[in-house]
Order: C-alpha cells, then sequence, then structure tokens
C-alpha cells in the first residue's frame, strides 16, 4: 500500500524501446519492432541512432500530479555521472484506476565505440546503455539498449545468425 510518504513505493511500469508507436481507438495500441540492442557497421568508431520510440505504462494508486523523469545512463559508469539523456514531463493523472499510458519520442543521439585496450581482431565491444523511467522521484520502469561494435573484419553470420536491428527486414 502506498502512503503520502512514499506514494509509489510498490507500483511498476512498463517501458518499451520500439520502432513503432500509436494509439488507437478504445485503449489499445500498435508497438511494433521492439528491441534491446543495436549493431553498428563492422569497425564503426560511432553509431549515430535515429529518433527512438518508447511505449511507458504505469498506474497509480490516487490521482494527482506526477513528475516524472526518463533518464538514458551508461550501466558502466558510476551512478554520479551525468545521464547521457534527460527529459522530463509532467502527468495530471485524473483516474487512478486507468492506467497511464503514453508514446515518448527522444532525439537522435551518438554512442561512441570505447576503445578497448588488448582488444582481440575478434571480439566486438558493447556498450550497455539503460533507459529509465522515474515517477514521483521513484524507480518505475526501466529498458536495456545494449549498442555493439563488430570487429573491423566483422563476423561470420553462418556461426552468429543473429538479426542486425540497425537493418529493415520487413
Amino acid at each position: 500500500m502506498t502512503s503520502y510518504s512514499r506514494p509509489m513505493h510498490d507500483v511498476r511500469g512498463t517501458l518499451i524501446l520500439c520502432d513503432y508507436v500509436h494509439p488507437m481507438i478504445n485503449g489499445k495500441w500498435v508497438i511494433a519492432g521492439t528491441y534491446t540492442y543495436w549493431k553498428a557497421e563492422a569497425g564503426a568508431s560511432h553509431l549515430d541512432l535515429p529518433a527512438l520510440n518508447l511505449y511507458i505504462r504505469f498506474q497509480v494508486e490516487r490521482a494527482g500530479h506526477y513528475p516524472c523523469e526518463l533518464l538514458l545512463v551508461h550501466r558502466s559508469m558510476s551512478s554520479s555521472e551525468e545521464p547521457i539523456l534527460r527529459r522530463q514531463i509532467s502527468l495530471e493523472i485524473t483516474d487512478p484506476l486507468q492506467p497511464c499510458e503514453l508514446a515518448f519520442q527522444l532525439p537522435p543521439f551518438r554512442v561512441q565505440c570505447p576503445q578497448v585496450e588488448d582488444r582481440k581482431a575478434e571480439d566486438s565491444i558493447g556498450v550497455p546503455l539503460l533507459f529509465w523511467l522515474k515517477v514521483g522521484g521513484c524507480d518505475i520502469a526501466s529498458c536495456p539498449l545494449n549498442v555493439i561494435f563488430p570487429p573491423p573484419q566483422g563476423v561470420d553470420h553462418a556461426f552468429h545468425p543473429r538479426p542486425d536491428p540497425g537493418t529493415d527486414q520487413r
């Protein structure tokens, strides 16, 4: 049970990273192309990510004003580091019996490939990012985004048939 001193104690939500999100009639949402990683070109020094779409859903126990903060953080960095991206919105929730659902689009941003000493020629480098939603100052949901930098010579896809989310396979 929540209280005024801890208004979101046991509340959790959903945060989904996707290519497309759109509200429909009767409370339905279209969410398409979900993913948790993005792969750069072989040997790339950085990756310019396009605008990313997020589906956000949570429910509160009482109506009221809720400040929300969406952060993009590097999971390997210290918690005192500034987030890569920070967006703040304020929501007025009038019916606590209905979940709060919204679509959010983030601007394009660049991810640099870290320089790793003693990197083997066949090793990929991963950058572990995390989208993190806070509502009323409490952690509600998170969603990983791992950026993979393959080695310069590429990967033999006969042995690693994982699809590349950076290419359109529709």
